[in-house]
């Protein structure tokens, strides 16, 4: 495990996609959601919703964690 071993920076980056990841099945049901609110199949939203909330969770994590990695590295700067 990377927090036993002491990187802190690799467990905060498998934090952050463990959320998003987990965060999917509410992503999923929401675009489940959009087949009462538009004239799409049900079939094809439901095979789209299989794999688009793990994609499209995962980048958001891991725009999010690169982010954080460098509002925090550009602070340390500045305090320099």
């Amino acid at each position: 495990s990377s927090i036993i071993k002491g990187d802190l920076l690799q467990h905060k980056k498998w934090t952050y996609l463990s959320y998003g990841l987990t965060f999917s099945a509410i992503t999923q049901r929401t675009f489940l959601l959009t087949v009462f609110i538009t004239d799409f199949d049900f079939m094809d939203i439901y095979r789209w919703s299989a794999w688009l909330p793990w994609m499209l969770n995962a980048v958001v994590a891991i725009v999010l964690f690169e982010r954080s990695v460098l509002k925090k590295h550009n602070n340390q700067i500045i305090q320099h």
